[in-house]
């Protein structure tokens, strides 16, 4: 029985996996215009005579250390390499904590409102490190119900204000690595270009005008894409199995790598980027989301648009994920918070607070209770 409705299931999700006419990507937002899905639109990446430069790889990562309804503190790590002919010749990383907290304020129409603040604290200083702070603790000031943080109908979780506070800190790294790069050189943060937070197309401007002076390309991969198509098809997903069955100009596809454009035109003052999709590698299983700054390709060709994709290929050759850039793997590696980090941290918070641990537990314990059933499971 049980084998009969897996057939069933199988049948009825294949059908749905094919390309079907006048298919094309799917923005519910103003300022995009889809471009219909064809094959002509695959380009190899040809890598002969590739001219070595330099790549710069950008990620971070975050752990919750103490968690409340009313405040939330985060230990928050951002990491950068830089690579040439795929040899690392540079790395930085930057550690803050984050306290968040919840605050009722006046808002613009003089209207009481609960709000989040932040105050955020330098752990570089610690070890005797002495920087400008990476982010501005006033960027992170949210009403609770801002409607790019909110979580549906209901107010934003103030743990939301560390993941944040890590993704702007990407954004002001990579702002401090571009002065270690030169022109034509490249930048690529885990993500996209998308401003889709309050505050967040700050940090991508002031990326784009310091990269802009250096003439340094601004890009990013993401790790997952959930873009659709308009008949609820997967974009990466459809673009990788039609790529079996491409061929462009005697190019066959099926055994090569590729990028995919064009796929969109974009118009979105939060989105300054030209958008592709990417197979970096011929072993690869997998497709991936590409951004370019859209500023970066301005008078420029297919030629240029090779050279960019031919560098994060030849990045893209270890065994370890093959067509996936080894700088990502390595910074991911590198900014990753794990779980023992996270547990000494908070049992170092736990110590130093002494009798004030009594108070803050009541706090804790108004949202751990899965915790105890997990440790009994």
């Amino acid at each position: 029985m049980q084998s009969q409705i897996i057939g069933k299931i199988i049948t009825s999700l294949d059908a749905s996996l094919k390309l079907n006419g006048n298919e094309a990507i799917e923005f519910n937002l103003p300022g995009y215009k889809a471009v219909p899905i064809t094959k002509s639109n695959f380009h190899a990446i040809k890598v002969e005579g590739l001219v070595s430069k330099k790549i710069a790889f950008i990620d971070g990562g975050n752990a919750e250390l103490l968690s409340a309804p009313n405040f939330s503190l985060q230990f928050v790590r951002v990491f950068a390499c830089i690579f040439q002919d795929n040899k690392r010749i540079f790395s930085k990383k930057r550690e803050f904590y984050v306290l968040a907290r919840c605050v009722n304020r006046l808002s613009d129409d003089g209207k009481k409102e609960l709000a989040y603040s932040a105050e955020v604290f330098d752990a570089n200083k610690a070890s005797g490190k002495v920087e400008e702070p990476l982010i501005d603790a006033s960027d992170l000031l949210f009403a609770a119900d801002d409607e790019t943080i909110r979580d549906g109908i209901h107010n934003a979780n103030i743990s939301t204000i560390g993941e944040i506070a890590r993704k702007f800190g990407e954004i002001a790294l990579a702002k401090e690595v571009v002065n270690e790069l030169e022109e034509n050189d490249m930048l690529v943060l885990d993500g996209s270009l998308q401003a889709t937070i309050t505050n967040h197309k700050k940090y991508l401007e002031q990326l784009y005008d310091a990269a802009n002076a250096k003439r340094v390309i601004v890009s990013a991969l993401a790790k997952t894409s959930r873009l659709f198509t308009n008949n609820g098809n997967s974009v990466a997903g459809l673009l990788n199995e039609i790529s079996a069955n491409a061929e462009v100009d005697g190019e066959i596809f099926k055994n090569t790598a590729w990028y995919y454009y064009p796929i969109v035109t974009i118009e979105n003052e939060n989105h300054q980027a030209e958008l592709f999709f990417v197979k970096l590698n011929k072993a690869s299983e997998y497709v991936f989301r590409f951004e370019i700054f859209k500023g970066n390709l301005i008078d420029k060709d297919n030629l240029f648009l090779n050279y960019i994709f031919a560098v994060l290929a030849h990045n893209s050759k270890d065994l370890i994920f093959p067509g996936y850039p080894y700088g990502l793997i390595f910074a991911d590696k590198l900014a990753r918070v794990s779980n023992n980090e996270k547990e000494y941290l908070t049992t170092m918070f736990q110590a130093k607070a002494g009798k004030t641990w009594n108070i803050i537990k009541k706090y804790l314990n108004a949202v751990n209770a899965h915790d105890v059933l997990d440790r009994i499971g």
